[in-house]
């Protein structure tokens, strides 16, 4: 015969199915609730306690916190918003929250009727409401209590009352809550979220392990059908050695039977059962059934190294970590860990699949649970997410006083880089001219693009594995020592070496202030501080050229070098006392372990080849040369098996193809690579064209980039404003490109230039932010200044070949060498002069108004750019 309904848990270990809405049964005071007890510690020797917790709206909410108990809640009927920390959410059917030792939490219901599945450990937590409450003999939840809450508890039960704790404001579900952590700490998992496993027609989503809690417990939500003719996991006896089972039925019907009974037992949609340690026992599916397992170890030290043989009868199973014992094969999500929405192929032969869940953002329907799942290969899918889940959230929301000390470290060294990449350009013919390498100068410039390009996609992860601050530091550091060699540069070619030293630091410090100042402040304030950032930039690229004309006019242009040396190494301080670092768990040969070398490799020997050729060619390589031919295609060949490498083998990517799923995040991408050849066009030429063309000083060209530094700062300032303030960017992306492509004098076009920079830099960065993952923050920002400066590098190529080309079409025929070179005019005749100046002129205008279909397309670009405001969504960042 089947195992009885019992109407009360019998107070002894043993194996009982409880009818619906049966249970021990306790008001709460001053709660509104009714706990309905499953088990507690008389069933599991005092280690567990499950109960279902059924209310109706309060005004009345308690905070409290335990010091060694846990608690695991899912929401089964109605809403409630609970929070835990810091954090709140509301919960719905499916959502879960967990609360470790020593958190404070606190929850209340929201809707009509309310009821949570709740399992604490140690089981005698239940003694507290035994000793606060009162039997209660009505049905679902009283509705008029009385009783004062609580406010005194004995110290014989593990529960502190926190009556100052202000619960925190209600926030937006994370990407975060798609997944579980990796250690024991709180979190919340969205309904149907989180890792899944398929065998035999049974689905598993774990929300809690051995990981989360200390091998203390597991749930699980198991879902089945009887569509399924057969199902290997149903069709042999099995018992576990070590571990009670309570198993909740949510839906359907489910049918278990113990070794030696002749009839099932029928246990149906609100029945509970318990399955006792050693019990031997097989189940079936009668009908859909979703449930949720509660495997309960009984000894703490359970022997972990029997290996279960599954299918053979008589075998003893180990169950402290699902994913072990089921041997279930994983379902992985689209797009990392977020809702989904799938149905399932029928598996004729039952077998265990490894499939993959279709993604559409949408929760798991209450029909349809089972149905359509996608075929695909998933290992490589499944570890760079959870590698990228693994990574150490070093997300540090600061207090006021501090995030000031901290931005203005920032602030400050982005100013010196802006100096530092800008103001060299005003002396390179001085420097040239020194180290006797007039023909080679241009080299310097390329030297530090090459190296800043080069290192941009791997600074974003080396902070995600060694911590922002370490790598901040780090770079700081070759900047200051780049700079002071470079003061010390005997020759050409020392020089360009310590120039591209300079550049790797450089790089890193754009990026990294870019991605900590993500890290310190939330979203919705993003770009105003982004915003003053980008006004730093502006103002080194004016101070830059004047500090440079004053110092070669006085001194030297190594003293340029040896001040800016100092300054770094001033900010390193700075940053070391007053810029937050969480500390990292991970030793230094793991953190190792976790940098894509390959990827490095690969993407440093594809971006040197192809911008070596890109940048030399025309002047130090002829076009058609078999040197630059070879370069292209051996560095084509590389950054292809890169994006190969990326995609399909490396564990932790540096450019994640994920990410370009997104249509928005491609379309700004390719707004970053053809911005970047623009800007870099407008910094290179503008001074060019007003010292040559024009013949002014290098001091009076400075003047005349006033208007677009200053234009680009406080616009910069103020878009980063109103993106903070109306919580949209979409407007300052699109004005800023419309504004780029009119035309008028210097002053207007520079000061319009500037405006158009100002709208540029920071939003769109504020914007790929919205439309990424919390995970990927450090990786997105790190690819786009890549594709800015690959953009910069290909825009300056292209740039130069078509004044190199203009030139040599107009200038004098005694004056076509002058093609080759645009650092220095000649000496000759006024006549002469006028020809070479009207040849200037005519190669720079040709240089500007190819800017313009380049902004054109930009401009373009912004139709396909989703504004979604600043709230998080559900899996996205905070």
């Amino acid at each position: 015969m089947g195992i009885p309904l019992s109407a009360f848990p019998p107070g002894v270990r043993s194996t009982y199915v409880l009818d619906q809405l049966e249970g021990e049964r306790i008001a709460i005071p001053g709660s509104s609730s009714v706990l309905r007890i499953i088990a507690s510690a008389k069933e599991t020797d005092g280690r567990i306690a499950v109960f279902y917790r059924a209310a109706v709206p309060t005004d009345s909410s308690i905070s409290c916190s335990h010091r060694e108990a846990y608690l695991a809640v899912v929401a089964t009927k109605g809403s409630l918003r609970i929070w835990i920390g810091d954090t709140c959410r509301d919960l719905h059917p499916g959502d879960f929250a967990f609360v470790p030792p020593g958190t404070i939490y606190g929850y209340q219901p929201l809707a009509p009727y309310t009821e949570i599945l709740a399992l604490t450990t140690p089981g005698n937590q239940m003694d507290l409401y035994r000793a606060l409450g009162e039997e209660y003999t009505g049905i679902l939840a009283t509705t008029h209590d009385d009783l004062d809450a609580p406010k005194d508890l004995t110290s014989a039960f593990d529960v502190q009352i926190e009556d100052d704790w202000q619960p925190p404001v209600l926030s937006a579900w994370l990407e975060t809550d798609n997944c579980l952590p990796r250690s024991v700490e709180a979190y919340f998992l969205r309904a149907n979220t989180g890792p899944q496993w398929m065998f035999g027609g049974v689905l598993a989503r774990p929300f809690v392990t051995a990981a989360q809690c200390n091998g203390k417990f597991s749930i699980s939500t198991l879902e089945s059908s009887s569509a399924y003719p057969e199902r290997p996991f149903f069709d042999r006896y099995m018992s576990f050695t070590s571990v009670d089972h309570c198993f909740c039925v949510m839906e359907g019907l489910f049918r278990v039977k113990l070794k030696g009974d002749s009839d099932w037992t029928v246990v149906r949609e609100g029945q509970t059962m318990v399955v006792q340690a050693r019990q031997f026992f097989t189940a079936d599916i009668a009908i859909f059934v979703r449930q949720r397992a509660v495997p309960r170890p009984v000894n703490a030290n359970s022997d972990r190294t029997k290996r279960p043989q599954l299918g053979r009868e008589n075998s003893e199973m180990w169950t402290e970590n699902p994913r072990w014992h089921l041997s279930l094969y994983p379902l992985y999500p689209a797009g990392g860990c977020k809702g989904r929405d799938g149905t399932a192929d029928k598996q004729p032969n039952g077998r265990a699949t490894s499939e993959r869940i279709r993604d559409d953002g949408n929760p798991v329907s209450q029909e349809g649970a089972l149905c359509n799942y996608k075929r695909r290969s998933v290992h490589h899918v499944d570890q760079v997410t959870r590698a990228e889940h693994a990574l150490h959230d070093q997300a540090n929301l600061l207090p006021r006083r501090q995030l000031i000390l901290a931005f203005a470290t920032l602030s400050i060294t982005m100013l010196i880089v802006a100096i530092d990449q800008n103001g060299i350009s005003v002396a390179l013919p001085t420097i040239a001219a020194d180290l006797h390498a007039e023909d080679t100068i241009s080299w310097a410039g390329t030297a530090s693009l090459l190296a800043n390009t080069t290192f941009q996609m791997l600074y974003g992860r080396l902070s995600d594995i060694f911590g922002r601050k370490t790598v901040y530091l780090a770079a700081i550091a070759f900047l200051s020592v780049g700079d002071l060699l470079c003061g010390l540069s005997r020759s050409a070619v020392m020089f360009y070496v310590f120039r591209a030293v300079a550049g790797i630091g450089g790089g890193g410090i754009m990026n990294l202030s870019m991605i900590i100042v993500s890290d310190i402040v939330t979203l919705e304030q993003r770009g105003k501080y982004q915003g003053i950032i980008g006004s730093m930039v502006g103002l080194g690229n004016v101070i830059g050229p004047f500090m440079v004309a004053a110092l070669i006019k006085r001194t030297s242009w190594r003293v340029f070098f040896w001040m800016l040396s100092p300054l770094g190494a001033l900010t390193a301080c700075s940053t070391y006392f007053y810029l937050p670092s969480k500390s990292r768990t991970a030793g230094f040969k793991e953190s190792v372990k976790q940098i894509d070398w390959m990827g490095s490799l690969v993407s440093s020997a594809g971006v040197i080849l192809l911008l070596i050729p890109i940048t030399g060619g025309g002047a130090y390589f002829s076009w058609n040369s078999p040197m630059l031919i070879s370069m292209l295609a051996v560095g084509f060949v590389a950054f292809l098996s890169f994006v190969v490498w990326e995609w399909k083998l490396a564990r932790l990517p540096m450019m994640p193809v994920e990410i370009f799923s997104n249509p928005v995040v491609v379309v700004m991408l390719a707004q970053s690579f053809l911005f970047g050849s623009v800007y870099q066009a407008y910094l290179y030429y503008v001074p060019l064209y007003l010292q040559n063309a024009h013949q002014f000083s290098v001091m009076t060209s400075a003047l005349l980039y006033i208007p677009l530094v200053i234009a680009q700062s406080v616009i910069s300032t103020l878009s980063g404003q109103y993106i903070s303030r109306r919580k949209r960017y979409r407007e300052v992306i699109v004005f800023r490109f419309g504004i780029w492509t009119f035309p008028g004098a210097i002053v207007v076009i520079l000061t319009l230039v500037g405006t158009g920079v100002g709208c540029t830099v920071q939003p769109t960065l504020v914007a790929l932010q919205a439309h990424s993952s919390k995970y990927r923050r450090a990786v997105i920002i790190s690819n786009r200044n890549f594709f800015r400066s690959a953009g910069g590098a290909c825009g300056l190529a292209v740039s130069a070949a078509l004044l190199q080309s203009r030139l040599q079409a107009t200038l004098p025929q005694e004056y076509k060498y002058l093609s080759q070179s645009t650092y220095a005019l000649p000496d000759s005749e006024v006549r002469h002069v006028s020809a070479v100046l009207d040849a200037y002129m005519s190669a720079s205008h040709s240089v500007f108004i190819l800017q313009v279909p380049m902004i054109g397309l930009c401009f373009l670009c912004t139709a396909f750019i989703r504004d979604r405001g600043l709230e998080p969504l559900e899996d996205h960042d905070r």
